[in-house]
């Protein structure tokens, strides 16, 4: 007998699956992706995953991905699909599976020259197989369309987050410059303010990110530590935040600066 998340897994598959292309996916044009990622790894271990709606599988995720959540990833790779069943509770795994439905008719519904840079991003609880939670950032950009226009394989990365739900999610046009946050009240999508940080801007956050302090970064960009401070009130004032520790997550988590 079915239960409630394989009914869920169902309607994720339905509504977001082959089912619902125009036309058959061409594999001969898939780039070797999976072997540059796995490459990439023994330089720099990552947290990347790459979904296939089409054949609602998981095609590749990192040996080191935050979302293996302690299992092998050659068994979550056979899983597909249904390892979200595992790692998510029913009332999560109906919130993903929402948020993931609503982001793909965002993008469907966008006119193919808005659709340049686009990406999504979200948050989600998950259970890890030892029994704790896990609270992540999911950041998912489309890699490749159809030949009819149809969202074929998206890249996703992960990164720890402080959320306690699964839930805040948002979908960013950086060509349009626009930011637009799901509203699971209200079941649509509403704009959010976007923010545009100035090259400089961008390098300080970086370095605070990585622990430098305001008079290494002033070394590092051949600045006046007066001029490093005033670049932080900009950044605390774009975020409308109080503290730069308090600008970092919250940009870690719209994610709309590069």
């Amino acid at each position: 007998m079915k239960d409630k998340k394989d009914e869920i897994i169902e309607e994720f598959k339905r509504e977001i699956g082959s089912g619902t292309f125009k036309g058959k996916p061409n594999y001969t044009k898939l780039k070797p992706i999976s072997q540059l990622l796995d490459a990439m790894e023994l330089a720099s271990p990552h947290s990347a995953l790459i979904l296939d709606f089409y054949k609602h599988n998981i095609h590749y995720i990192s040996p080191s991905s935050l979302l293996l959540c302690g299992y092998d990833r050659n068994e979550v790779i056979k899983m597909g699909y249904d390892f979200y069943k595992k790692i998510f509770s029913v009332e999560d795994l109906e919130r993903f599976k929402e948020l993931n439905v609503a982001c793909v008719d965002f993008i469907r519904a966008l006119p193919a020259e808005d659709r340049e840079g686009v990406f999504m991003t979200c948050d989600i609880v998950l259970k890890h197989k030892d029994g704790y939670t896990v609270s992540l950032n999911r950041k998912a950009k489309p890699y490749l369309y159809t030949d009819a226009g149809d969202l074929w394989m998206v890249l996703c990365c992960t990164n720890y987050s402080l959320c306690k739900e699964t839930g805040e999610t948002y979908v960013v046009l950086p060509k349009c410059k626009k930011r637009y946050k799901y509203s699971f009240k209200k079941k649509k999508w509403e704009e959010a303010f976007y923010i545009e940080l100035t090259d400089t801007e961008k390098l300080v956050v970086y370095f605070c990110h990585i622990g430098k302090t305001g008079k290494e970064i002033a070394e590092y960009l051949s600045l006046s530590i007066h001029t490093v401070s005033y670049y932080k009130k900009q950044i605390l004032k774009k975020t409308n935040c109080t503290s730069m520790k308090e600008a970092l997550i919250f940009l870690s988590a719209i994610s709309n600066y590069k």
